[in-house]
């Protein structure tokens, strides 16, 4: 299985490379809150993320030891273009929908 077949079959990998936004870092709280999932399902998304170079993560080294996430220059392009696919997936359930072109 290709990386990105493993990415597009993983909802969760999906909606956090989905929620996360250019030039701004998203703590994992953040994050967690955004795509409704546990810590662990969120964290695993991460570590695969993370795994494909799309994300990277610093933590504080001080108090409240904040962990926080953001795209890569590679990441930030798989996010455009998996925003244009889901855009597209959704145009084309709207039309099935309302049989409207």
């Amino acid at each position: 299985m290709s990386k990105m077949d493993e990415l597009c079959r993983n909802t969760i990998v999906w909606r956090v490379l989905l929620s996360l936004e250019e030039n701004r870092a998203l703590t994992f709280d953040e994050l967690a809150r955004r795509v409704k999932g546990s810590r662990s399902s969120t964290h695993r998304a991460l570590q695969k993320l993370l795994e494909y170079g799309l994300i990277k993560i610093d933590k504080e080294e001080e108090f409240p030891f904040r962990v926080f996430i953001e795209l890569t220059p590679v990441g930030v392009e798989v996010r455009r273009r998996a925003a244009d696919i889901e855009k597209m997936l959704v145009t084309k359930r709207v039309v099935e929908e309302t049989g409207k072109h």
